[in-house]
């Protein structure tokens, strides 16, 4: 018998964030990981985008505040791949643009 080695696909998010201070910086994280970013103030704040199942248009972004213990989610994101800027209800409010999919063969 032989073994078949099963390859996820590795699926990585290109994310704009807009922070309060109106720096935008712009992180490649694969999905269902974590960027932090770390605002003027100390605060650190995580996003983790994951595709919606089925789809390539759409990715849900969750902020989560990473000052918190245990680390709490504040909110998901819905945004469109390629769409327009997508602010956060959140205090403080942060932007988030997907600017692409990229997929592994």
């Amino acid at each position: 018998m032989t073994k078949e080695t099963v390859r996820r696909q590795i699926i990585e998010i290109d994310i704009e964030i807009t922070l309060p201070n109106g720096a935008t910086p712009r992180v490649i994280v694969r999905e269902n990981e974590g960027a932090i970013v770390k605002l003027p103030d100390g605060a650190k704040f995580g996003f983790v985008p994951t595709m919606r199942s089925g789809e390539d248009i759409a990715v849900v972004v969750g902020i989560w505040d990473l000052d918190r213990v245990p680390s709490d989610k504040l909110v998901s994101v819905a945004v469109e791949v390629g769409g327009p800027v997508v602010h956060s209800d959140t205090l403080p409010s942060f932007g988030i643009r997907i600017s692409r999919v990229i997929k592994s063969k």
